[in-house]
């Protein structure tokens, strides 16, 4: 049943096409709804949701086309449509969401709504204003409508409907905070407890799931703030190891840290049977941790557990939580197998330290921030030369160094990269993450086959490790084996509700491969910092004719990699298609980024 809300469909006008001389720009309203849970729903019924997908695309068309909007992009999760007036947009967003809630849909979209200037190139629409409303939707609990401020400010109250204030929000990529609306509507169905949530809830396999929320630390040692993230960090490591276990990824674990809500908010919103949360204390040189695990859907302290000792300690501590979870929620590991999985690798607190330091340096993606993190893992093994972690950071640095042009011997610095993984490995066989950075120096030595092999190895000692799945799709892309690496990724994601930048810049990759250069920018676009997206973006913008973006990445490109050459780039290229290549090779160049 519709709101008691009617229209008359206007005359609606796409505005001036894009001429010889670039893309027009007009002002527009526009409509982005996505699907709750679409990748989690795919894994669990491919036919079924795809059948609820047609009979939802059916009544998007039908409102759309009754408000007088057209729609611009129609994709396997998600719509797009523009509309004469902000009236028309939000009357076809109520009328949407009624239909979907009262019929036999079993799909809940998000929807945004948004109001501002575009380019137009043919009968596509870009640019910021497209990327708003779709961070705007994104901030929607599922069958919810949420509106920018500008576009409620439009609206009258004769419309039936009612804007509640949500207040500024910081919205991912967006610089500054955006004052949103959530638009209610006549008959909206209420529900109880309801919560906007940034993830949508995912299907997870049946065995048991948990997510670690980020160590909270208290005292006065400031210089081991980086403590309680580096253990929070190597906990979800540990756990990831198990096969038996399903285990939220770093990325989404630590942006849980900046949200409100309780334990049980936080579960239902990924959808996870277990949450472990604790604190550790600093008092002098001892520290003290306390750790509950937590039963999402009844809120039950499963089990809670008190540590204390010295800092020599620590890792001890570590190992032995870890261990008490997987106890608690798998039982019957075979003991020898708790033991290859759980090794700190170190005995010296001050070596393990340094590695927390030296990785938060290396996420930087700098020079600087990279030359830092590689003194750092030096000094580490310099105190403990078995300590494999160290080798395998440093490798990964090194190749750093190699594929951005950061050393004056890059050669020099691809063979560091190999001996100190290889090293990491002979240490710690088990070392998923080691076995990782060697598959990445034989991909861009461009050994695909043997990257391929050392990363199912990699994925054997670490079944639910992101990273380890993403890199591996990428060795599927480059080798031309794009629907295996989009499957990868999907996977990956899966395991990332709250989807690290790196994802998304890797399924970019797999669709510049396929020639779906569309697709790449509004993947790519979806980082937080689409920057790191530089060159995909100038490449794809320029094989779309749009050359002032592609002008506009280009100069990005140049501001992050000062002296960057295409010749340079596509020297550290290892697909194994030149056609693909080449492609990219001519994008950058059309882009205007030196030969």
């Amino acid at each position: 049943m519709s709101p008691a809300i009617e229209s008359t469909p206007g005359e609606f006008s796409i505005g001036p096409l894009r001429d010889e001389a670039g893309p027009a720009r007009r002002e527009a309203v526009l409509l982005h709804a996505d699907v709750e849970n679409y990748t989690g729903r795919m894994g669990h019924d491919e036919t079924g949701t795809f059948r609820a997908l047609k009979r939802s695309f059916a009544i998007f068309e039908d409102e759309v086309q009754r408000q007088g909007g057209r729609i611009v992009n129609l994709a396997a999760d998600s719509v797009l449509a523009e509309f004469p007036t902000c009236r028309h947009a939000a009357r076809c967003a109520a009328r949407i969401q009624t239909e979907l809630a009262g019929g036999e849909q079993t799909l809940r979209y998000r929807i945004g709504l948004h109001r501002g200037a575009v380019l137009v190139d043919g009968d596509g629409i870009w640019g910021d204003a497209v990327n708003l409303t779709a961070r705007i939707q994104e901030q929607a609990a599922p069958g919810t409508i949420c509106a920018s401020d500008g576009f409620v400010l439009t609206l009258e109250p004769g419309d039936g409907l009612e804007p509640v204030d949500l207040g500024e929000i910081r919205l991912k990529n967006i610089v500054r905070p955006v004052r949103l609306w959530r638009l209610r509507w006549p008959g909206e169905p209420d529900e109880p407890g309801e919560t906007t949530s940034p993830f949508g809830r995912i299907h997870l396999p049946g065995i048991p799931s948990i997510v670690v929320l980020p160590f909270s630390l208290r005292g006065e040692a400031s210089q081991y703030a980086y403590l309680a993230e580096g253990m929070t960090e190597d906990v979800i490591t540990d756990l990831s190891r198990f096969r038996e276990l399903f285990v939220i990824g770093r990325t989404t674990s630590f942006a849980l840290r900046s949200r409100g809500g309780d334990f049980q908010q936080i579960g239902r919103a990924l959808g996870v049977r277990y949450i472990l949360e604790g604190v550790v204390m600093l008092l002098g040189d001892h520290f003290r941790l306390n750790a509950n695990l937590v039963e999402v859907e009844t809120g039950f302290v499963a089990w809670s557990r008190r540590y204390s000792g010295g800092f020599t300690e620590l890792a001890d501590v570590q190992d032995e939580l870890t261990r008490q979870i997987v106890g608690h929620l798998v039982g019957g590991l075979v003991r020898h197998e708790e033991r290859q999985a759980l090794g700190r690798g170190t005995s010296s607190l001050e070596a393990y330290h340094l590695v927390l330091r030296g990785r938060y340096e290396m996420n930087r993606y700098d020079p600087a921030g990279n030359a830092r993190a590689r003194s750092l893992f030096q000094q580490a093994i310099d105190l403990d030369r078995n300590f494999a972690r160290a080798w395998s950071n440093l490798s990964r640095a090194y190749n750093h160094e190699w594929r951005y042009r950061w050393s004056d011997a890059p050669d020099r610095s691809m063979d560091l990269a190999q001996i100190c993984a290889e090293h990491a490995i002979g240490l710690d066989p088990s070392d998923a993450r080691a076995h990782g950075e060697l598959g990445w120096v034989q991909l861009y030595r461009g050994e695909l086959d043997r990257a391929l092999a050392t990363y199912e190895t990699a994925l054997r000692h670490n079944p639910n490790d992101s990273e380890i799945l993403s890199q591996l799709a990428i060795v599927h892309s480059y080798a031309g084996r794009t629907q295996e690496a989009e499957a990868l990724l999907e996977r990956a994601i899966q395991l990332e509700p709250d989807t690290p930048d790196i994802l998304f810049w890797r399924l970019g990759d797999v669709y510049f491969q396929k020639g779906d250069y569309r697709r790449v920018i509004q993947v790519v676009q979806k980082m937080r910092d689409p920057g790191e997206g530089a060159r995909l973006l100038a490449s794809s913008y320029a094989h779309l004719d749009m050359l002032d973006e592609a002008s506009r990445w280009r100069d990005e490109v140049l501001r992050r990699q000062p002296g960057f050459t295409v010749s340079g780039w596509m020297d550290t290229q290892p697909d194994a298609l030149e056609d693909d290549k080449e492609r990219f090779r001519i994008g950058l160049l059309r882009a205007g980024l030196p030969p």
